[in-house]
């Protein structure tokens, strides 16, 4: 019996010493991710939260209590009473994890025109090889490995294909996480066409100035070659995970960061760089308000894109780097864009030759896997059986658009699970087949 007690004795002291040094400093993470997933979902997505705690939330190390205020909008998480935070939700921008106070009670008030430029919407004529191709993207049966949620694939403009598991609809806006990035992409490009910057500019961020990161262009931000400190991990306290759910400042905290390598020389995968061109974009504007109807003005209004909410930080930012939601379709639309080089239904949104420069491998980026915020697949690595002239968005857990050229394709996928358990590579190669 002593030995038992002694043993249960020395269990106790691990856990505790486990909780201490582990997951303690962790919580405000996990709460913070937890809190602003059930937020988003409910709030944008109209879904439950016991759909939000069996899916998005599984991969949290453990459960956190969870509480919807469906009166004020907000979500809080907690872990035994510990580190709690909280998710507001705000009209027209989305969820925002608030630190303790909302020190700067941002609001923005937007009226979104009803547009007429959609996507081609007549009834689908599937032949039997894009039907399998379909199928072969779903889940079968209990057994869920590839998690596709939704597919839409339009070839020379028009919707050829799309389907919905149970709980999605073509009306269901999806959080896009990375490939917002492309969002940014286009903005930047819009400020090109307009003649108010050029690439080769230099940032001109304050706290730049007296030192060598005054050096780093827009062009360097936008191939993540920026040369500044990063370290793009999400299992532990790392640059990523403190920048969404502890600071309330995301674009600050990646200024911060100090030169590891001179500009232009390194490619490091970066959200931090993104949201370092968020700040950059605010700049350009006049007034708070005007940057962020930027992007509904003059890029999501322009596509008819209506679903579109651009979610920011406490601090008024965009987080461009990964919270944006839309209906597949309306990723679609985005993808179409850039197969169109920039111009939707006769009028050019991004400027001359943006696509070609957007999809020019960076100098740096290894097997030329990376453009100006756009994944490539020059070297047809993860995608063999796939043209080479195939570019992409991606982002976390598999959400992808697929852009195609030679083939005249798009493809927008959203799930949660990506390449490591679902032979994506052989889906683009089937759907490619079923259209030749």
């Amino acid at each position: 019996m002593k030995k038992l007690l002694y043993a249960c004795a020395i269990l106790m002291v691990l856990a505790v010493i486990a909780f201490t040094f582990y997951l303690y400093p962790r919580l405000p993470i996990i709460n913070g991710y937890a809190a602003k997933m059930a937020c988003s979902c409910t709030f944008l997505s109209g879904r439950s939260l016991e759909s939000v705690q069996e899916h998005e939330l599984s991969i949290l190390p453990f459960k956190t209590s969870i509480t919807i205020d469906p009166n004020n909008k907000n979500c809080t998480s907690h872990f035994l009473g510990l580190k709690k935070q909280t998710a507001v939700y705000k009209e027209n921008l989305g969820c925002v994890i608030i630190q303790e106070d909302d020190d700067y009670n941002v609001h923005f008030n937007l009226t979104k025109n009803e547009s007429k430029t959609k996507i081609n919407q007549d009834s689908l004529v599937i032949n039997d090889e894009l039907q399998d191709a379909i199928t072969y993207s779903f889940d079968e049966g209990e057994e869920l490995i590839k998690k596709t949620r939704t597919l839409v694939v339009l070839h020379k403009g028009k919707v050829i294909a799309e389907r919905y598991v149970k709980g999605f609809d073509r009306d269901t806006p999806i959080l896009g996480w990375s490939m917002c990035k492309i969002i940014c992409n286009a903005l930047v490009g819009i400020l090109v066409k307009q003649g108010k910057a050029d690439v080769t500019d230099l940032t001109d961020i304050p706290e730049w100035e007296h030192d060598e990161r005054k050096t780093i262009s827009i062009h360097n931000l936008l191939q993540m070659q920026s040369g500044l400190e990063w370290e793009e991990v999400y299992t532990s306290i790392a640059d990523p995970t403190r920048m969404f759910y502890i600071e309330e400042n995301a674009p600050k905290y990646a200024y911060s960061k100090m030169l590891e390598r001179t500009p232009g020389t390194h490619w490091i995968y970066s959200s931090g760089t993104t949201n370092i061109l968020s700040f950059w974009l605010r700049r350009q504007f006049e007034s708070h308000q005007d940057y962020l109807i930027f992007p509904y003005k003059e890029l999501f209004e322009p596509l008819g894109i209506q679903s579109a909410t651009l979610e920011t930080d406490e601090a008024g930012n965009y987080v461009l780097s990964s919270y944006a939601h839309m209906t597949t379709r309306d990723w679609a639309k985005l993808g179409q864009l850039y197969l169109d080089d920039g111009i939707w239904n006769g009028k050019r949104i991004l400027p001359e030759d943006w696509v070609n420069y957007s999809t020019t491998p960076a100098e740096h980026a290894e097997n030329g896997v990376y453009g100006a915020h756009f994944w490539l697949n020059t070297q047809q690595e993860k995608y063999p059986n796939v043209p080479t002239d195939m570019y992409y968005f991606a982002g976390f857990q598999g959400q992808r658009v697929f852009i195609i050229p030679s083939e005249e394709l798009v493809i927008a996928r959203t799930g949660l699970a990506d390449e490591s358990s679902f032979d994506m590579n052989k889906m683009i190669q089937m759907i490619i087949s079923s259209v030749n």
